[in-house]
């Protein structure tokens, strides 16, 4: 299975668009995770117009304002997802692998920029993947560092 995570920053723009699609078609994503989408509201066409393959299936969280979203994107030819979770800052889903038959948990991430949020956040997080038992890939954009260095450096 061949799994891709971005944070975009925005897929609004043409170009953003674009560079997904060919992203996607370059790489022969099956499972797509992109992160800060910007987008409030998420449609069919647009999923559409990011995939090169037909008929894929999604679910999201949409974007406050312009800020966040997350997207995940599947081609339902390779990959089975079911049991939705969505948090404030995750989407948790059951996937499985339709070649080998494998089943896991996935989380995708957009995590909170402020540190006030990151505590609640880490909670809920734990809470939700305490829930499901098996293996798990967790992946995205935890908006966390371990050195202010990380974010502003010298």
């Amino acid at each position: 299975m061949i799994i891709i995570s971005w944070n975009i920053r925005g897929v609004r723009s043409p170009s953003k668009r674009i560079a997904i699609r060919d992203l996607i078609s370059n790489n022969r994503g099956q499972l797509i995770f992109l992160q800060e989408t910007k987008l409030e509201q998420m449609t069919d066409s647009v999923v559409r117009e990011l995939v090169p393959f037909h008929r894929p299936e999604w679910c999201g969280k949409n974007a406050m304002g312009t800020a966040g979203g997350i997207l995940c994107i599947w081609d339902p030819r390779f990959v089975s997802v079911q049991n939705h979770l969505i948090g404030d800052y995750y989407i948790i889903f059951e996937v499985t692998d339709l070649s080998s038959n494998k089943v896991w948990f996935t989380g995708v991430i957009y995590g909170p920029s402020t540190y006030r949020q990151r505590a609640v956040f880490w909670e809920d997080l734990s809470n939700a993947v305490g829930q499901h038992q098996g293996p798990w890939l967790l992946g995205g954009d935890f908006n966390a560092t371990l050195s202010r260095n990380e974010k502003h450096p010298p």
